[in-house]
């Protein structure tokens, strides 16, 4: 059975502003961090400085910018979505035992409930 590759990211979001609409509020925002690229097994550790030692993980800075929006469903809810755009370069990923491309570009979409 062949494992496809997963990603893990730790990145801090910093909101730019907040617009108030007549449904709500939209917050552009960028963020910073770190991601973790995985073919294989997950081991301890994040590895910055090469593929780990079994040769199927790596690590890199990742940058990103969302728009989330929060909606007022109940008096201290919200209806949380979140739309973003991200890249991790990864120095090693073409080592891996899989190789992979350095440039990782991401995109996501997230729709949830805050309190």
């Amino acid at each position: 059975m062949r494992r496809r590759r997963s990603f893990a990211h730790f990145r801090a979001h910093f909101t730019l502003t907040s617009w108030k609409t007549p449904l709500g509020w939209l917050q552009p925002r960028l963020s910073a961090g770190f991601a973790e690229l995985q073919v294989g097994e997950d081991g301890s550790g994040f590895h910055f400085e090469g593929t780990g030692p079994t040769g199927v993980e790596t690590a890199g800075p990742e940058v990103g910018a969302s728009l989330r929006a929060l909606f007022p469903v109940s008096t201290g809810f919200e209806l949380v979505g979140q739309l973003g755009l991200g890249a991790a370069y990864f120095h090693h990923a073409p080592r891996l035992l899989r190789p992979q491309s350095a440039f990782q570009p991401t995109a996501s979409f997230t729709l949830g409930v805050g309190f």
